[in-house]
Order: structure tokens, then C-alpha cells, then sequence
């Protein structure tokens, strides 16, 4: 049955990728008659929550070649990894690639992910930046995440700017 409908079978990959058994997520995969954005997705995400985030971008290079469209989805598995993994220039790239390759218009949560990707790596102005980019009102978390991170490195200066700001749009 698994070999015949893929839904069912992208099913059991999601499920043995969400419990951390990626031998067997693989294993489903590779019977599945045919791969679609969605199989892809769910078994990068299962490499991606164990922190194994190269055999992700390995596995989604892989999706790519094989002529796969990645989708909101996939770029946000993605764009957490590289976040929790420290791989600043390959998040930058990725989230750059999704609207500029495959004319992917980024989400709040695509946002949130770059504003998490800089604030772990110390790049206060780069989390700004992204921050900006987001309509005023749709971002008072953001400005807390940034907050969260002036905590961890001790910026109070930046800390106390961006608790203004949340504030400001929270009103």
C-alpha cells in the first residue's frame, strides 16, 4: 500500500522522522513510487530536528536536482536549522534564494527564523534590518525575540530600545 499511494506513504515518513527514526523515515522514502515537494520536506525535517542540519541541505540539494520545487514549508525546516546549527551565511542564502530564485514570498515565520539566525549569532543590526522589513504591526515579537537575545549577551543598551519599540507597536 505504501508503494502504491503517496500520501500514505509520505505519512509514515513524517511519522518515523518526527520520532527520530531516520533510518526507517529513509528507508519509506526510498520505496515511494514517486518523491514530491512534500515527502522531501518531511524527511529533511525529520535530519533537521535531530540537528543533523548538512544531511538536510545535503537532502534538499538532492530535492533541487531532481527538478523538486521547494515550498514555504521546506525553506522554514530550513531556515530553523541553519538557525539552531549557527549557519549564518548559509541562512542568508537560503532565505535570499526563496524569494529570488523560487519567487517564494517569505512569511512572518520566514522572518522570525532570520531574526533568530542573527540574534544567536550576535548580529544585533543584521535581526534589525529583517525586523524593518515587516510591517509595524505584525512584528512586536520579533522585537521580543531581539529583546531575548540582548538578555543572553548582555546588550542592555539594545535591550531596552527594543522593549521600547514592542511597546511603541503594542500599545
Amino acid at each position: 500500500l505504501l508503494k502504491k499511494n503517496i500520501m500514505i506513504g509520505t505519512a509514515v515518513v513524517d511519522m518515523y522522522a518526527k520520532c527520530g527514526v531516520l533510518e526507517k523515515a529513509q528507508a519509506v522514502f526510498d520505496e515511494l513510487p514517486r518523491h514530491n515537494v512534500v515527502s522531501w520536506t518531511a524527511l529533511l525535517a525529520g535530519y533537521a530536528q535531530l540537528g543533523e542540519t548538512e544531511s538536510a541541505l545535503d537532502l534538499f540539494n538532492g530535492m533541487v536536482s531532481k527538478g523538486i520545487v521547494p515550498d514555504v514549508v521546506t525553506f522554514l525546516v530550513l531556515l530553523s536549522s541553519c538557525s539552531h546549527a549557527g549557519h549564518v551565511e548559509e541562512g542568508k542564502r537560503l532565505f535570499n534564494d526563496m524569494e529570488n530564485v523560487y519567487g517564494l514570498r517569505p512569511t512572518l515565520e520566514h522572518y522570525a527564523c532570520m531574526v533568530d539566525l542573527f540574534c544567536r549569532a550576535g548580529h544585533f543590526e543584521k535581526a534589525m534590518v529583517v525586523i524593518e522589513k515587516v510591517p509595524p504591526s505584525d512584528c512586536v515579537q520579533l522585537w521580543l525575540d531581539l529583546l531575548g537575545a540582548c538578555r543572553k549577551w548582555l546588550n542592555v543598551e539594545l535591550g531596552r530600545w527594543a522593549f521600547e519599540k514592542a511597546i511603541e507597536i503594542d500599545g
